[in-house]
């Protein structure tokens, strides 16, 4: 849309039923969440994704999860002892279902919550790429302690706090998770992320 009198600008054809989208900081970029959500039947299972659509060209960047599926060269890099890998007769692809991004404040990475598989995407925006997937864990219900926490699951949204805007002066990521209806702060440690 044309902000000085409201036209039509331009249309992006993104991934399978966008869910969510955000600008970079400078708003040079929009990413959008595609969730890829089968029907009640499975008949249907889109591929969940994220797009990138530059500006202001409306270039589009389409990234996909295929590589994490079996047989293909990053499935081993999944924490699948932290998150559920899932879906009737589906890849890693249809499995994944991103549902809402946030920005780092400097724009150098979105964070993708991948709410039914209860783990979050890191995308390099530099090169339009995955970084990594890191699962938010499980909790055993048997330990004594743990029978009235539902755990933290479910992950529907998230907010990237920086250093500077930080408490406790380090960065952190605080997700609001749907399913368990809890909310947790993780402190990004940037020393293990810089030697990855």
């Amino acid at each position: 849309m044309n902000l000085s009198d409201l036209s039509f600008a331009s249309a992006v054809e993104v991934g399978a039923l966008p869910d969510m989208l955000t600008f970079t900081p400078d708003g040079a970029k929009v990413v959008i969440a595609n969730e890829g959500e089968p029907n009640d039947d499975y008949s249907i299972d889109p591929e969940g994704s994220v797009s990138v659509i530059s500006l202001p060209e409306f270039s589009l960047t389409a990234i996909s999860f295929t590589d994490f599926n079996a047989g293909e060269n990053r499935n081993s890099e999944l924490p699948t002892d932290k998150m559920v890998v899932d879906g009737y007769n589906a890849s890693v692809a249809q499995s994944v279902e991103p549902e809402y991004v946030t920005i780092s404040q400097d724009g150098s990475q979105a964070y993708v919550a991948l709410q039914e598989n209860n783990a979050i995407a890191v995308i390099d925006m530099a090169t339009l790429s995955i970084e990594r997937i890191f699962g938010l864990g499980f909790k055993d219900y048997s330990i004594p302690g743990n029978e009235l926490d539902a755990g933290d699951l479910g992950p529907e949204s998230i907010q990237f706090v920086s250093a500077d805007d930080s408490p406790n002066n380090h960065p952190l990521i605080i997700v609001g998770n749907e399913v368990s209806g809890t909310t947790t702060i993780y402190q990004i440690d940037v020393t293990l992320l810089q030697a990855r």
